[in-house]
């Protein structure tokens, strides 16, 4: 589609009449008059933008919480509707923040609203080291979706522990049986294997 933006006039190659935005006016046409009228307008071009963040910079244990910050622009020329933000790793959906200064659910060129929400990180996440990585969606009635995926390195630390004990106090004898036990215990932040 096409946004109309603004039309001159002349007559005899001179402007004539009053030009606007949208329309001319005041136009005196005589007898046989020729008049000539352009009209200007531009291609539309619907484009949301969204850009992700957090303040957590490392991912360091099971359950830790990581917040998230969603900024959401129109950077095309026309306004935007019915706008979502979605991200399947918060823990509850994006929850809109700020940004609407007009208050009519409508996305203007000048505005910039902001979403948050929180991911609690899983044992599965920690273990697979690497970095936790998840993708924003954000969309509208009339853009195509434009996504923002975010990295936080993930710092492992395993560590075993072992304890040995006996219910023998003493050695008295050739051939005494001594039972022993040992209780391993994983005092790190991942799952240990090969025991």
């Amino acid at each position: 589609g096409f946004s109309f933006i603004s039309a001159d006039c002349t007559a005899g190659g001179s402007p004539v009449g009053t030009p606007g935005a949208m329309v001319v006016t005041g136009i005196s046409i005589g007898q046989q008059d020729v008049v000539s009228c352009r009209f200007y307008n531009t291609p539309l071009n619907p484009v949301i933008n969204v850009a992700k963040s957090s303040t957590t910079t490392e991912i360091t244990a099971v359950n830790q919480v990581v917040p998230y910050t969603f900024v959401v622009t129109n950077a095309g020329n026309l306004t935007l509707t019915g706008i979502t933000v979605v991200d399947p790793n918060c823990d509850a959906a994006p929850a809109y923040q700020s940004g609407d200064t007009n208050a009519d659910s409508k996305l203007q060129l000048a505005e910039s609203w902001t979403y948050t929400c929180s991911h609690t990180v899983t044992a599965a996440e920690l273990d697979a080291d690497g970095n936790l990585t998840n993708t924003v969606t954000a969309d509208s009635a009339e853009s195509p979706s434009d996504t923002d995926t975010l990295d936080i390195p993930v710092t492992q630390n395993p560590a075993i522990n072992v304890v040995q004990s006996s219910t023998t106090t003493e050695i008295t004898a050739v051939n005494q049986v001594v039972p022993y036990r040992f209780i391993v215990t994983n005092v790190g932040d991942v799952t240990l294997t090969s025991i």
